[in-house]
Order: C-alpha cells, then structure tokens, then sequence
C-alpha cells in the first residue's frame, strides 16, 4: 500500500502568529473560556484524515487524503516536500484505526 510523507517547514516562512494560526487549522486545538471554566475543542483539517504524526512537521498519510494537505499548505504559504512511500505493516494499521 503506497502513502504520502508530507514533511513542512513553518518558522522560516510565518510570523509567529501565522505559525499558530497554521497549527491551529492543521491539528485543531482546545479553547478555553471562563478562566477555563468551560472548554471546547477547536477541529483542525487533520481531525478527519487518518495520519500518523511521526515529528513535528513529519506527517504520513494515504495517498487519497493528501491533496486536502497540499491545498491548505499551499494557501498557507508553507515550505512543504511530499514522497511517495510504501507503508509499513504499523503505518497500514495506524491508518485503519
């Protein structure tokens, strides 16, 4: 089964206010109100897409749920690679949970 290893570079590009901003819409983030009285849970793009998180800024996913990733790094004007990879028997796994 082939995969796609997207690796990205933030803090060259961003200010540190588009860097959060990025992470935020990438792997969501918890929000807390009432001096943390009450607390939600913000959605980020990765929510929905089976990934496997290996670093910061390393991410392995299927081949299908990449141009979802692709799209929002370009728009997010980040220095981004994708390879092709073949996944291992753990990542295949990781991926069906």
């Amino acid at each position: 089964m082939q995969g796609m290893l997207i690796a990205f570079k933030v803090f060259d590009h961003l200010t540190s206010k588009k860097a959060v901003n990025f992470f935020r819409g990438l792997y969501g983030y918890k929000d807390y109100s009432n001096n943390g009285k009450y607390t939600y849970s913000r959605k980020g793009l990765l929510d929905d897409i089976p990934h496997v998180k290996l670093i910061r800024g390393l991410i392995i996913m299927d081949k299908k749920d990449s141009n979802k990733i692709i799209d929002f790094m370009n728009k997010s004007k980040v220095e981004f690679y994708v390879r092709t990879v073949v996944l291992t028997k753990e990542d295949q796994k990781m991926l069906l949970e």
